[in-house]
């Protein structure tokens, strides 16, 4: 492979000097008469002679079928797969107490090896991070929860928040200073399995109709943030407040809360942002399990950008093409935007303008091929007045550069374990440090070519448009290497029943499609809302111009529970085995990496249970297995109901694995006396 291009096998490369010598080890087998293997023989001439034969005979045949195969996908601009770059959590160890501004494009690394440099990681845009120093958990009554030791100190712990049926709840945050600069709140939590929740954000303040009297949050100013937030999954919100000369510093006593039992109270002033947690289910408590709360982490890829590179120089012919020298670009949720073309044709540097085709005439545009990175120009003029081109040829002599671009700089080696990236390579004043407290994850290897091969007959036939739900399934995956699955649903009607509205409505021309991120190891891989409104665009330019494209949803997942009793060789450890067959059936109940062979499931999939035995049985500690309960619980906590030897699944739910635990997979594992020989 050369920059993405597929290289066509060698069928046969012997060569006539390989021929040659082949043919003279077997004379000594087959004629042991014949002993002059001198160039001058005529034997060794007539050797010579078809030696040359076969070997045109090998040239022809590498020029069919699989290669032709290759050629014919080179020339429709078929490519393999580019890697996707690992991303990860950078937490960015703050000396001050004020917002600090973290440019887009700040690198990190992990620590070099022996010659070999540390894996490089950039943050993807500009953020302002700052030290939470205080978090409570307020009841209506004014009683707090002290969260501040568990979640704004290096070793985090989880915490429950309970929200009672119909009830409201405050999660507060101080800060130490007031900043006039967004800020980027990270929450790390476990959702819960069916939030029905209202979010309001205040900020600490007075209420300017009764400025001598501290108010409860309820009165504070409103603060505005960048996204809906319901705490339904983990999630980094940008909270903007509007007039930071409101933003009054408070203790929690200013305003009549004091600390519940056994709760240590916060005695010093902070700047509050503060979330009330509203429960619209007026039947059940809503918890939530917080894992993480900061104000100091962003996200960071494996990629790498480059400025000022000089590309060559316009030779005035048609097409031009030009390389860049690192290759595969990074297409994220703003596609290539970070690619930029400049032409100085004598009055300095003029950017040009990338398209996806040529639409103009004496027009300053090129096209991109970001798996190869090669830069194409047009051919205008071309000398004909009735055809004169598309796309300008750069004046002859002009100078070609990449203003700047941003390149994948690793595969899966990406994916590194959790707080190896610790160098600053873009130094930073008031940055102590910096860390991944959790691995890096979603870097991927280069797309197999057999999967290349597989996909080319679905390219050619949707040609880039999407009218089946089969196109918009194909086209989904092809707008982002970080789609692992998608699926879209057809008008659904039940009989006597208006058009199906659960989980979502399937009316006629509306397109609801299910993503899955390439994620294998998140339990429960989700999109997040860059994937989303990535696959979004790519879908709304190729859809029909009646069909109304949904947002892409989250998948419906469905946990599955076994229990189960089996019997263990003598020569092994109980407790080793129930661990052994608890990863095993995790892994193999893992929606992306799962499956019987490790390619994941598919949306709508059901579970034999059959299944279920085989990848049991085959474990080598295992003798048999004597009981087997397999239980599933849909996105509602509800039970799904067994078929007989299967586990019914409907078309939008996807199989993942429970939480791992005693509980969720409940193995006996008994001791056999005397191991069993088959045929005995």
């Amino acid at each position: 492979m050369s920059k993405g291009k597929l290289t066509a096998p060698n069928l046969d490369d012997r060569t006539w000097v390989d021929l040659v010598e082949e043919a003279k080890k077997l004379i000594p087998r087959y004629t042991p008469e014949w002993t002059d293997h001198n160039p001058s023989d005529l034997g060794i001439t007539l050797i010579e002679l078809f030696a040359w034969l076969t070997e045109q005979m090998i040239y022809r045949l590498n020029r069919v079928p699989e290669k032709n195969y290759f050629e014919f996908l080179n020339l429709i601009g078929i490519t393999r797969d580019p890697p996707m770059p690992a991303q990860a959590d950078i937490t960015f160890d703050l000396t001050g107490d004020t917002a600090l501004a973290i440019p887009g494009g700040t690198q990190v690394s992990t620590l070099p090896s022996g010659s070999e440099d540390g894996i490089i990681f950039e943050t993807d845009r500009t953020f302002h991070a700052v030290n939470i120093k205080s978090c409570i958990f307020l009841r209506e009554d004014n009683a707090y929860q002290n969260l501040s030791s568990k979640l704004c100190v290096e070793k985090f712990q989880k915490v429950t928040l309970t929200v009672p049926a119909g009830a409201t709840r405050w999660l507060l945050m101080g800060l130490v200073l007031p900043t006039d600069q967004d800020l980027a709140l990270t929450f790390r939590l476990k959702p819960p399995s069916e939030p029905d929740t209202e979010v309001f954000w205040r900020h600490s303040g007075i209420d300017p109709q009764n400025p001598t009297v501290t108010p409860p949050p309820e009165g504070w100013p409103l603060a505005t943030p960048d996204r809906l937030f319901l705490f339904e999954s983990s999630a980094r919100v940008n909270i903007h407040i509007t007039n930071t000369a409101d933003w009054q510093s408070f203790k929690p006593a200013d305003w009549g809360a004091t600390p519940a039992e056994n709760e240590v109270a916060v005695s010093e002033p902070f700047y509050w942002i503060g979330a009330r947690l509203t429960n619209l289910d007026a039947q059940n408590p809503l918890e939530i399990e917080l894992q993480r709360l900061a104000g100091n982490i962003t996200a960071a890829r494996n990629v790498i950008t480059v400025k000022e590179e000089l590309l060559g120089v316009s030779s005035g012919k048609p097409f031009q093409i030009f390389s860049l020298k690192n290759t595969p670009l990074h297409q994220g949720a703003n596609g290539l935007a970070h690619l930029v073309i400049a032409v100085d044709e004598g009055n300095g540097w003029l950017n040009w303008q990338r398209v996806e085709n040529f639409s103009g005439e004496n027009v300053e545009q090129y096209l991109c091929n970001p798996i190869t990175g090669e830069i194409t120009f047009g051919n205008y003029p071309t000398g004909n007045p009735e055809k004169p081109g598309q796309g300008r040829i750069p004046d002859e002599g002009s100078q070609i550069k990449a203003v700047s671009y941003r390149y994948v700089a690793g595969e899966s080696n990406g994916n590194v374990p959790a707080r190896t990236i610790k160098v600053q390579r873009t130094p930073i004043a008031g940055v102590s440090g910096v860390a991944n407290e959790e691995a890096a994850r979603g870097g991927t290897d280069w797309e197999p070519i057999e999967e290349t091969k597989k996909r080319a007959p679905e390219a050619i036939r949707t040609h880039n448009r999407a009218v089946s739900t089969e196109d918009y399934e194909f086209l989904a995956r092809e707008a982002s290497t970080e789609v692992a699955k998608a699926r879209c649903f057809p008008p659904k009607r039940g009989v006597n029943e208006p058009w199906v509205t659960q989980p979502f409505e399937r009316t006629p021309g509306k397109v609801n499609l299910i993503i899955v991120p390439e994620d294998k190891e998140e339990r429960r891989p989700e999109p997040d809302v860059d994937l989303i409104a990535a696959v979004k665009s790519y879908l709304d330019q190729r859809r029909t111009v009646t069909s109304i494209l949904m947002d892409p949803l989250k998948p419906y997942y469905v946990e599955i529970k076994v229990k189960a009793t089996v019997y263990a060789k003598p020569a092994y450890n109980p407790e080793n085995v129930k661990k052994e067959i608890q990863d095993t059936l995790y892994d193999f109940l893992h929606p992306v990496k799962g499956g019987l062979e490790g390619k994941g499931w598919n949306i709508g999939q059901s579970l034999y249970i059959p299944e279920v035995f085989q990848i049991m049985n085959a474990l080598s500690a295992i003798s048999y297995v004597a009981e087997l309960t397999v239980e599933g619980v849909d996105h509602n906590n509800a039970p799904v109901s067994t078929a007989g030897i299967r586990l019914a699944l409907e078309d939008y739910q996807l199989i993942c694995p429970a939480e791992k635990n005693d509980l969720n997979y409940d193995i006996t594992v008994e001791q056999e006396e005397n191991e069993i020989i088959p045929g005995s």
